[in-house]
Formats: C-alpha cells, sequence, structure tokens
C-alpha cells in the first residue's frame, strides 16, 4: 500500500490562520498545532513550519505544538 499526501503552502495558511482568528473571536489563550512531524518530516513538518509562521501574527495567542501520538 501507499499513501500519498498533498500539502501546499496555500492551504496551511489558511488552516492555521482559520484557527487563530477562531481563537481570538473566542478569547480563548492558546492554539494547539497536533500533527506527526517527528515521523512525516516533508509534510507534517511543513504544515508545522506553517503554523509557526503563521503564529508571530497572533502575539496575543500562545501557540504550542502537540505530537498527535504522545
Amino acid at each position: 500500500a501507499q499513501g500519498i499526501k498533498l500539502i501546499t503552502r496555500k492551504g496551511c495558511e489558511k488552516i492555521c490562520r482559520l484557527a487563530f482568528e477562531i481563537a481570538h473571536a473566542e478569547h480563548r489563550p492558546i492554539v494547539h498545532c497536533a500533527t506527526k512531524a517527528n515521523i512525516l518530516k516533508l509534510t507534517e513538518g511543513f504544515l508545522k513550519r506553517v503554523f509557526e509562521e503563521v503564529s508571530s501574527d497572533y502575539p496575543d495567542i500562545k501557540a504550542e505544538h502537540i505530537i498527535v501520538d504522545n
């Protein structure tokens, strides 16, 4: 079996910004990004990096990354 995952910067940014916008609207202090970036370095790792970049636009909201398997 083979699995193929297509991840784009545009899609990652859209997901991350939506998460931060919802957190801002609902006065939530933190947003978590849960990935398997330790195993899927190219795809999930890319989402993690975009999440970290987008989080800098929302300094009032704490951003944390979580490994799904933990």
